[in-house]
């Protein structure tokens, strides 16, 4: 299975590095970079 390692830039300039074990993240942030929205962004991290 594809796994990959992601950056998330905090709104205090924090940076972490995250872990997913399969391109759902990728395929989620694709779509959130069409919409421009972080509260669709947040929301489809919810489902």
């Amino acid at each position: 299975m594809p796994e990959m390692r992601f950056v998330i830039a905090w709104p205090d300039g924090r940076e972490e590095t995250c872990y997913s074990p399969s391109l759902v993240i990728r395929d989620s942030s694709r779509k959130a970079r069409s919409i421009r929205s972080v509260t669709f962004f947040i929301a489809a991290g919810r489902r």
